[in-house]
C-alpha cells in the first residue's frame, strides 16, 4: 500500500469545485487498490480466487490506512 499511496498522492484527487471528500475519495481508493493489485500479482495471482478478492481487500486495505493515518 506504501508504494501505492505515493503514487496517487492526496493532491492529484482533490477537486474543490465536488465539495466534499465523498465526491473525490473513492477514486482515490480505486485507484490505490488497483496499483497495489498489480503490485501484488507477480507474486500472488497464481492463487486461488487471487483476482476475485484482492480488489475489495487492496481497497478495504487503503481505507484502513488512509483513517488511522
Amino acid at each position: 500500500m506504501t508504494q501505492a499511496f505515493k503514487v496517487h498522492p492526496f493532491s492529484d484527487y482533490i477537486n474543490p469545485s465536488q465539495g466534499a471528500h465523498s465526491a473525490w475519495f473513492p477514486a482515490r481508493l480505486a485507484a490505490e487498490a488497483k496499483d497495489a493489485v498489480e503490485l501484488k500479482r507477480p507474486k500472488y495471482g497464481q492463487h486461488y480466487a487471487f483476482e476475485a478478492s484482492a480488489p475489495a481487500n487492496a481497497e478495504l486495505a487503503a481505507f484502513t490506512v488512509f483513517a488511522f493515518r
